[in-house]
């Protein structure tokens, strides 16, 4: 089997409406969000730097930014989560997710102790890192971050997510996975404080939420996510760090929207996606974005 390639990037949204701002064209060499002196862009490989703030780049090269979510016309991205997949068609669905113009693959680590659930390791990323360029965003959920963290960097993820419930060192993981090349990012579960991840939001380069308790695919979306999603929006403004909100867990056509209005520009679907009724993944894929 060749390399996997990539299309188009993901779909902008105004998520404030009554704000005129001037669409710009979008492509792969130039994310809309703010990259900081010496980093590639957004979750690109080899960053050092702060977690990145969002905003739109102007045509003399400089960058148009906000302290306020709600003056920016984000890109909403769709990170579609391979748990839901057919692994004995992995290569040709990964494809076709591709094709339909997604740019990220969530992968779900369970480890069988910090959830209920056992799925994929080390050797998938492997393989994935060597058959396709596209951006490999990683969640862990696993009892040992602090050892495994710098691994999945090493391996090939772009982005690295671990929870904060099971490292009492997390800024520590959170440094291994940058000196090791990829974006790290945090997440929680659903009942724990937001006020855990205070003191790290200037380190990560994403907030996961999740929108169901982590461990199994097919979940339903657990409605006070949205507001969880909103109070992380005001606690990150009032310590002005600005850095894109992940969502995942049970999020369709029908949930999108209101997820996105709340704040969140990255979106997992995996269920939603590699619809076991239809595999008609083209048209989930489509599905989902038109309704944001």
């Amino acid at each position: 089997m060749g390399p996997v390639g990539r299309t188009e990037h993901g779909k902008r949204k105004d998520i404030c409406p009554q704000i005129d701002i001037k669409e710009v064209e979008l492509t792969p060499e130039e994310p809309m969000y703010l990259r900081r002196e010496g980093q590639e862009g957004l979750f690109g490989r080899g960053q050092k730097g702060q977690g990145n703030r969002p905003g739109s780049e102007r045509s003399d090269g400089g960058f148009q930014v906000s302290d306020r979510i709600c003056d920016i016309d984000i890109m909403v991205r769709l990170s579609p989560s391979i748990l839901s997949a057919n692994l004995f068609r992995l290569h040709e669905e990964v494809q076709q997710a591709i094709d339909s113009g997604v740019d990220m693959l969530h992968i779900d680590v369970m480890d069988g102790h910090f959830v209920p659930n056992i799925s994929f390791g080390l050797p998938l990323v492997k393989w994935l890192r060597k058959e396709t360029d596209i951006e490999l965003d990683v969640h862990l959920m696993i009892s040992d971050p602090d050892k495994y963290a710098p691994e999945f960097a090493r391996a090939g993820a772009d982005i690295v997510t671990v929870h904060v419930e099971a490292t009492d060192h997390l800024d520590r993981v959170l440094q291994s996975i940058r000196e090791e090349g990829a974006s790290p990012s945090v997440t929680l579960n659903p009942a724990t404080s937001l006020n855990t991840l205070e003191w790290v939001l200037h380190q990560v380069d994403m907030v996961l939420i999740m929108s169901v308790n982590p461990g199994f695919g097919g979940q339903s979306f657990i409605p006070s996510s949205l507001k969880r999603i909103e109070n992380l929006v005001g606690m990150m403004n009032g310590i002005g760090a600005s850095v894109p909100i992940e969502v995942d867990g049970g999020i369709g056509p029908d949930t999108v929207a209101s997820v996105v209005r709340a704040g969140a520009e990255v979106i997992v679907a995996g269920s939603a996606v590699f619809s076991a009724n239809n595999r008609d993944i083209k048209g989930n894929i489509k599905r989902i974005m038109d309704a944001v």
